[in-house]
């Protein structure tokens, strides 16, 4: 019997455990069988099997300690997980694998790369900060305590442009987004915050915030936002310049430089890109994965990479 190509979204009711070869759980009690071999550690959010901050192992995936802030749950259980996978209509069970499609498959979808997020719930605060001195920090009078398990480790807070700041220079009542959950304890853990604040550093700096892409048949589209710290450049300068890769098992291949006019006594810039590319040994025969951008005119700026979301046409 063929395999179906499906995704789910919905509570884990169940322990994560492994049980002779297999990793196993359920989702919506839907049992999920996971292959140890998919689990791809090392990244941030981008294996096979991950939080959003945290590519999970085996170990990780399986903890059975309760993960801050929710009392008596083993493990991710009663959290939200998105299944990308193959279901399987003779055992009912949903497969998370390397393994090729079967011989019967024939024209039905098969799902070749699968995929699965797990976190302890989908939330997000919006709102004024509303406290921010001796180490606590509160938006709408919540209170934040930034994650520190190695499940959901969380990222430096950071502005909108994707610069780290020092959050204990965020004034009272500036808008802040912070993403996390809100525990049994009356406490909002965070694994992301974006506000305003000091940067952690006055050199420099280039950042992604987003990019899109597009497949056509001879070519392809590529949009990105990001922004430029320019504090401490040199006075004369008047534009930044910046070139675009795109990477490709791990090797960069220059497709575009593109300029961005800067403002005397403007620090912090915002910078916008949207470019077509004919599909060429040079510009690869696809759109890219994974991008990078690089500060061309100010030696030393640690280059910016970032995933590309793409479409096909």
């Amino acid at each position: 019997m063929p395999l179906h190509a499906i995704e789910i979204e919905g509570q884990v009711t169940s322990t994560i455990k492994r049980v002779g070869p297999n990793i196993l759980f359920k989702v919506m009690n839907i049992e999920v069988v996971v292959d140890p071999a998919v689990l791809n550690p090392g990244g941030m959010g981008k294996g096979v099997v991950h939080t959003p901050t945290v590519d999970l192992t085996e170990a990780q995936l399986t903890n059975p300690t309760a993960i801050p802030g929710r009392t008596g749950l083993s493990g991710f259980e009663g959290g939200t997980a998105i299944v990308i996978g193959n279901y399987d209509p003779s055992d009912g069970k949903i497969y998370v694998n390397n393994n090729p499609p079967p011989p019967n498959q024939g024209a039905v979808p098969f799902e070749a790369n699968p995929h699965i997020e797990i976190e302890p719930a989908e939330t997000v605060l919006v709102g004024p900060v509303t406290q921010n001195a001796g180490g606590v920090f509160k938006v709408m009078g919540r209170n934040i305590i930034m994650l520190t398990d190695d499940r959901l480790m969380h990222e430096p807070p950071r502005n909108e442009l994707g610069f780290v700041i020092e959050l204990d220079t965020t004034p009272p009542l500036t808008l802040a987004s912070v993403e996390g959950y809100y525990g049994d304890d009356d406490n909002f853990y965070a694994f992301i915050i974006e506000t305003d604040g000091e940067l952690t550093t006055h050199d420099p700096q280039i950042s992604i915030t987003r990019a899109e892409g597009r497949t056509r048949n001879t070519s392809y589209e590529l949009k990105l936002r990001g922004g430029l710290a320019v504090e401490n450049v040199s006075p004369s300068m008047t534009q930044a310049n910046i070139d675009l890769y795109r990477i490709n098992a791990g090797v960069e291949q220059r497709i575009g430089s593109y300029s961005q006019p800067l403002t005397p006594g403007v620090f912090l810039v915002r910078y916008d890109i949207s470019d077509s590319f004919v599909k060429n040994a040079v510009n690869g025969n696809a759109c890219p994965e994974q991008i990078r951008v690089k500060f061309a005119n100010e030696a030393g700026v640690t280059p910016a990479d970032f995933e590309v979301e793409v479409r096909t046409d």
